[in-house]
């Protein structure tokens, strides 16, 4: 299973990221948006065999709407991952 590592400049995290299939992007981000993120943490964790705190981290750098900060919902690039001008906080930006 490949991943990349990330380093997040805000939150001093290295963020791992698991490749993901587009129906698992999908489930992931539909309990991101509906505010559920135990149920995302916890998909990843299990799909994925990433730990507690990885999963976590991993799921707190989504961004529920693409385009958007995830931490100070200023307007990013539409990039997959990009790291906001703002805040300097990594977005996953599916």
């Amino acid at each position: 299973m490949g991943f990349k590592i990330i380093y997040c400049i805000r939150c001093k995290n290295e963020i791992s990221i698991p490749e993901f299939g587009t129906s698992e992007k999908e489930e992931i981000l539909n309990h991101v948006r509906e505010n559920l993120p135990l149920y995302a943490i916890q998909f990843v964790k299990i799909k994925k065999h990433l730990d507690l705190s990885s999963s976590k981290a991993f799921v707190q750098h989504l961004n529920a709407k693409k385009g958007i900060c995830h931490r100070c919902n200023k307007e990013i690039s539409l990039e997959e991952n990009v790291v906001c001008s703002r805040c300097k906080s990594f977005n996953l930006n599916w």
